[in-house]
């Protein structure tokens, strides 16, 4: 049997454990290793938008399962939000490491990521409760081969920068 679509919800569990491995070394004042951990978790998410923008998404439009709760254009202006959390979190990051890393400085970037993994939770909840369950009821055999199969292509592709819309985050 197919691979099916509500198996990339596990990609959710492993960067939210990346997150806060990177989380941990921020605590721990490693504020280099917090960075690279940062980015590594930048470049995993980037990798995982770009699948559902590029196949998950129009998927579930193709199979007409828009819905009041679970409409495409929220997972896009969330996949928008979410990106530009993370380059804010990216950004207050190097910045403080250009500080120094000030103990304040550390528990205000806390403080933000804090609010970007409120962000990420409300996501995955939606996305767990309509984008994978209605993919996974609706979308035949084929359907779910195929969308495997675009996905295994499209992570051996290079990644192309994403620029999030400034307003997302408003």
């Amino acid at each position: 049997m197919t691979r099916s679509p509500s198996e990339l919800l596990e990609v959710h569990d492993v960067l939210a454990e990346r997150f806060a491995v990177h989380q941990e070394k921020l605590i721990a004042g490693e504020l280099a290793v917090a960075e690279e951990h940062l980015e590594a978790y930048s470049s995993a998410l980037r990798v995982h938008v770009r699948s559902e923008e590029e196949l998950v998404i129009p998927a579930f439009e193709a199979l007409g399962l828009d819905c009041e709760r679970g409409r495409s254009e929220l997972y896009r202006a969330e996949h928008a939000k979410i990106l530009w959390w993370l380059d804010e979190l990216r950004r207050g990051l190097a910045a403080l490491r250009a500080g120094g890393g000030d103990v304040r400085a550390v528990i205000a970037l806390l403080d933000r990521e804090g609010t970007f993994k409120r962000v990420m939770e409300h996501h995955d909840l939606r996305e767990r409760e309509y984008l994978y369950p209605l993919l996974d009821e609706h979308a035949s055999e084929v359907e779910r081969r195929e969308l495997w199969d675009a996905l295994e292509l499209l992570e051996e592709a290079p990644l192309p920068a994403i620029a999030p819309d400034e307003a997302a985050a408003e």
